[in-house]
């Protein structure tokens, strides 16, 4: 299974608040110890992890974006590509409406959903054990 774009965000995002605890650590035991370049260097690399959040939280922004973009598809609730999808459908058909298309989609996909959780539809169909 791929691995998921926003648990990877959250991973890089602990990943970092991690290091920067650790780097403000140093900065405050290299002050305390009147240590100069200890002091300096915890201060770079705490601006430079500060950078690197800064960038991951716009990366994060534009993710949530995209989410909330494809989830606000149509008004039943269809994603972009799911649209697209559903137009395609009966395109030979004058008498329906890109409406109409979008409208039968969303009622399938909804009997679809419905079907698997109560156990009608099984995606395990036809596997060999």
């Amino acid at each position: 299974m791929p691995y998921d774009h926003a648990d990877i965000i959250r991973a890089q995002f602990n990943k970092l608040t991690a290091e920067r605890a650790r780097a403000h650590g140093e900065y405050e035991e290299a002050r305390l110890g009147e240590d100069a370049d200890g002091v300096m260097y915890a201060a770079d690399r705490i601006v430079e992890i500060d950078a690197r959040i800064g960038a991951l939280d716009r990366i994060a922004n534009v993710y949530a974006g995209q989410q909330h973009q494809q989830q606000q598809g149509n008004r039943y609730g269809l994603s972009r590509d799911e649209v697209t999808i559903a137009r395609g459908i009966g395109s030979g058909d004058a008498k329906l409406s890109n409406d109409d298309r979008e409208k039968l989609y969303a009622e399938q996909k909804a009997r679809y959903q419905h079907m698997r959780a109560t156990g009608q539809y099984r995606d395990d169909q036809g596997s060999r054990r």
